[in-house]
């Protein structure tokens, strides 16, 4: 009936702990007698609420707050109001690994340790920063140093739209730097991250390597490099320079 809308965004699933005295589960019992579990509550309305707005072509985004897999089977994404906190915003990018997730961003983290730590560990878990905008609730609000700091991490962020974690066994790894690997459409994106001047990446045991094209984005660089890569025994080595401890690796099929 909202034409306009993408869809919802359910807050706070943390209330899902608690119970309701006025039903009876079959299972919980509560100050001596019968109740329902609001975890209960929760599964028999996704299973009514998750097709209805799926076959209108709608999604469902949580706000989680307490981390639980099983809550997920109709949720098509997360936006985390506790991107602060490491436990929180590692525990949503796992329960995103076939999702999107997005957290939102408080002034204060920018300085936690530093802006560009902020940036690369959301890039290393797959997880969109809310970015500045004005009258934002509690998140972050437009400046001049925020808004350059969007910008320039701009592109490597968007290199990863549609991310999905690769899990295959030490799919990639480097001695210097912090890095992941996620299939998107058309390849792969490989955030390199709190690194130095230069960081040997080595990446295997997915399809394709030997033929795949290597650019690499750093921040606040308008033109991607292109990268040359060495093939051998199954293994893709990269060198890959680095800008401010970061740079994004597209490898595209």
């Amino acid at each position: 009936m909202i034409p306009d809308s993408f869809g919802i965004c359910i807050d706070r699933l943390d209330w899902l702990a608690r119970f309701n005295p006025h039903g009876d589960d079959g299972v919980s019992w509560v100050n001596g007698k019968p109740s329902r579990a609001l975890y209960s509550s929760w599964q028999t309305l996704m299973e009514q609420l998750g097709p209805l707005m799926h076959k209108a072509g709608k999604v469902i985004f949580i706000n989680p707050i307490n981390a639980k897999l099983d809550w997920l089977r109709h949720v098509d994404g997360i936006y985390t109001e506790q991107g602060q906190a490491g436990p929180a915003l590692n525990a949503s990018a796992l329960m995103g690994l076939r999702k999107p997730v997005l957290a939102w961003s408080y002034n204060e983290t920018l300085h936690q340790p530093d802006p560009d730590s902020f940036m690369q560990r959301h890039l290393h878990l797959g997880v969109y920063p809310t970015a500045p905008y004005p009258w934002n609730n509690h998140c972050m609000n437009p400046s001049a140093a925020a808004d350059k700091l969007f910008i320039d991490y701009g592109p490597l962020l968007d290199a990863m739209r549609g991310k999905k974690w690769v899990l295959t066994p030490h799919c990639v790894e480097s001695d210097t730097a912090k890095v992941n690997l996620f299939e998107v459409t058309g390849g792969y994106a490989l955030p390199v991250t709190f690194g130095n001047e230069t960081a040997t990446v080595r990446i295997r045991n997915i399809p394709g390597l030997k033929n795949v094209r290597c650019e690499v984005i750093q921040p606040g660089i308008e033109k991607p490099l292109t990268l040359a890569g060495k093939f051998k025994d199954g293994t893709l080595e990269l060198t890959v320079p680095i800008v401010r401890g970061c740079a994004m690796v597209r490898l595209s099929k």
